[in-house]
């Protein structure tokens, strides 16, 4: 059973960030603070300068733009306090090829990412933690670890795939 040396020190941990298939090797918690600073920003000074008929619609428009940023950020801060705070556990990956809309070697993605799937268990219930990854084929049918919130088991993350590791 696999599971870190490091994720056995006790919670909270200190976290880093570990750039993978990352070119500006930024933690993309600030990335996408600044995008949404950025659309909160522009979005109101155009809506400012506006039309008042305008407004109705910017308005409508506007929780559409903000969401994947939001969403993003609500995934990465959840990652962060499983790493810091969670609980490791081995677990069995298993992972299943999906083709994506882009063509091979299209801005340097090769159009097959993973599902990679987690099966592990916890206080004698099974669960599965689901992540995409580009190519973690050195993983497949074997163990590797996850952290777990001890409150809400079914939320995880695998830790040799995520992007934060204990410093």
């Amino acid at each position: 059973m696999y599971i870190d040396a490091e994720l056995a020190r006790p919670a909270p941990r200190p976290i880093k960030y570990v750039p993978k298939e990352n070119p500006t090797q930024i933690d993309p918690v600030w990335l996408c603070v600044a995008a949404i600073v950025a659309i909160l920003v522009s979005g109101a000074s155009d809506y400012l300068r506006s039309k008042p008929d305008e407004q109705a619609a910017m308005l409508a428009v506007f929780p559409f733009l903000l969401a994947p940023f939001v969403w993003r950020l609500v995934v990465l801060l959840r990652q962060r306090k499983l790493v810091r705070e969670g609980i490791a556990v081995p677990a069995l990956i298993n992972m299943i090829p999906k083709k994506l809309w882009w063509p091979k070697d299209f801005l340097g993605f090769s159009g097959v990412i993973y599902d990679v799937q987690a099966k592990y268990e916890f206080e004698g219930k099974t669960y599965v933690a689901d992540c995409l990854a580009r190519d973690p084929t050195k993983w497949r049918g074997k163990y590797v670890t996850v952290v777990l919130d001890p409150k809400r088991p079914a939320r995880a993350v695998i830790y040799q795939i995520c992007s934060y590791q204990v410093d």
